[in-house]
C-alpha cells in the first residue's frame, strides 16, 4: 500500500504588540510603544507511506518561510549625561553604542526553515514491535545571516512478553548546531584620553550547540482490568560544546526514575497516582558572574592609567549561582468522578520540591504546590456548562543581585 500525502498552511498575524526598549541606565530608561504586527507563515509539507509486510516506511519534507511586512518600531535614546547635573555629555555618550539619536528596535528577522523526517516502524511478531525516526533540518535567519542544522534520531522498543505486563525502552539521539554571532561596537569613549579606545567587540558562541543524548525503559504491570502500576528509569545527557566558554564542553547528566498506578475499580470512578525523582548533575547556570569581591588587588591598570575601569571588574567577579535544581521531587494526584453521561468532576494535586546545595556561592530550595478541581454539567444537547479552579502556591529562595551604575 502506497499513501502520497501534501500540506500547505498560511498564518497572517494583524493587528498591534506592545515594544519595550531600555535605554542607558536601564532601570528607570524604559520607553513602551506600540508596533504594527503584520506577519505571514507558509508552510509547504509533503510526504509518502509505505506498508509492505510487517515494515511501515514513511517520510515528511515540510518547508516554512516566516516574514514580516511591518516596519520597525523606532525610539529616541536618550541623550547620555551626568545623571545629576546633565554636564559631561561628550564622556558619557562615549561610553554608549547609541546616544540621542533615533534607533530602530524590536525588529522581527526573516526566517526560514526546511525539515526531513523518516521512520519506519515494524512489527516484532505478536508480542512486541519496533519504531525508528531520524530528522533533520536547517533553520535560516536571513535577515541576520545565522543558521542553526539538527540531526535527530530515536527508537522504541515495546514488547508484552506476557499478557498483563509491557515494557517500553526509549533512545535518542540528538546533534545541534548554531553558528557563532559577531557583536560589533564602537571603541568605548574613544578619543577620549587616558583608558580610550578600548574594543569590546565579540564573538558569541550558541550555547544551543549541543549534543542531547537521551535513554530510558518502563515497565508496566496489569494484573486486573481494575489497576495497574509502573515504573520507570530514564538518563539525559545534554553536552554543550562552547559554554561557558569555546570548547568548554560543559556537561548537565540528569538521572531520572518514577513509580505510579492507576485504579478505576468501576467506570464512574477512576484515580491516578503519580511520584517521580530527578537527580540533576552540573544545571545550567551563568558562568562565575553573580558576585564581585571587594577591593582591586587582583587588579592591573592600563597602560599609562592612573585609573580602574568599571569594565575590568569582570576579573573580581565569582559566583556560578542558578535557580536549576539538582534534586527534583514531584508528585501528581488526579481523581475523576462520572456519576452519569451528563455530569462529570475531577480533582487534581501536584506538588513539587527543588533543592540544590552544590553552588559555590547559594543555597536553592523552590516549593511548588498546585490543588485544582473542575466540574463538568450538560443537561441537554444543545447546553454544557463548566468550570475550573485553580490554585498556585510557589516559594522559593531568591537570587542576589547588586545594581550598580557608572556615574
Amino acid at each position: 500500500n502506497l499513501i502520497l500525502r501534501a500540506f500547505h498552511r498560511s498564518i497572517v498575524e494583524k493587528g498591534n504588540d506592545q515594544k519595550i526598549v531600555s535605554m542607558h541606565c536601564s532601570s528607570c530608561h524604559m520607553v513602551s510603544k506600540s508596533a504594527d504586527v503584520d506577519r505571514r507563515t507558509h508552510t509547504i509539507s509533503a510526504g509518502a507511506e509505505a506498508t509492505a509486510g510487517p515494515v511501515l516506511l514513511s517520510y515528511l519534507g515540510s518547508y516554512r518561510t516566516f516574514k514580516s511586512e511591518a516596519s520597525a518600531p523606532v525610539a529616541f535614546y536618550d541623550t547620555a549625561q551626568h545623571p545629576v547635573n546633565g554636564t559631561l555629555i561628550e564622556e558619557f555618550g562615549s561610553r554608549t553604542v547609541f546616544d540621542g539619536e533615533e534607533v530602530a528596535f524590536g525588529e522581527v528577522p526573516e526566517t526560514e526553515k526546511m525539515a526531513h523526517t523518516l521512520k519506519v516502524k515494524a512489527d516484532m511478531g505478536k508480542k512486541g514491535n519496533i519504531l525508528g525516526s531520524f530528522s533533520n533540518s536547517q533553520a535560516k535567519n536571513k535577515s541576520a545571516s545565522l543558521e542553526v542544522n539538527s540531526n535527530s534520531g530515536s527508537l522504541k522498543y515495546a514488547v508484552s512478553p506476557t499478557p498483563k505486563t509491557k515494557i517500553i525502552a526509549l533512545a535518542s539521539l540528538a546533534m545541534i548546531e548554531s553558528d557563532k554571532a559577531q557583536i560589533d561596537l564602537p571603541l568605548w569613549r574613544d578619543g577620549m584620553g587616558e583608558g580610550s579606545g578600548q574594543d569590546f567587540s565579540w564573538t558569541r558562541y550558541s550555547s544551543l550547540t549541543r549534543t542531547v543524548a537521551k535513554g530510558s525503559a518502563k515497565l508496566i504491570y496489569q494484573p486486573d482490568r481494575k489497576y495497574r502500576v509502573f515504573v520507570s528509569a530514564g538518563y539525559e545527557g545534554t553536552e554543550r560544546d562552547d559554554y561557558p566558554y569555546l570548547g568548554a564542553k560543559e556537561k548537565t547528566t540528569k538521572l531520572k526514575a518514577s513509580l505510579g498506578g492507576k485504579y478505576r475499580p468501576n467506570s464512574k470512578f477512576w484515580g491516578r497516582i503519580k511520584y517521580s525523582f530527578e537527580n540533576i548533575d552540573e544545571p545550567f547556570s551563568p558562568y562565575e558572574q553573580m558576585f564581585e569581591r571587594a577591593g582591586t588587588d587582583v587588579l592591573e591598570k592600563l597602560e599609562d592609567n592612573k585609573w580602574y575601569y568599571y569594565f575590568q571588574r569582570d576579573d573580581l567577579r565569582y559566583g556560578s549561582v542558578t535557580n536549576r535544581p539538582n534534586n527534583l521531587h514531584g508528585v501528581e494526584l488526579n481523581l475523576n468522578f462520572r456519576p452519569n453521561r451528563k455530569a462529570s468532576l475531577s480533582a487534581g494535586l501536584k506538588t513539587s520540591l527543588g533543592t540544590n546545595n552544590d553552588t559555590d556561592s547559594l543555597d536553592f530550595e523552590r516549593t511548588q504546590l498546585q490543588p485544582q478541581v473542575s466540574a463538568n454539567f450538560a443537561p441537554t444537547p444543545m447546553w454544557n456548562l463548566f468550570g475550573n479552579l485553580t490554585y498556585l502556591y510557589d516559594k522559593s529562595s531568591g537570587l542576589a543581585a547588586v545594581a550598580m551604575m557608572d556615574g
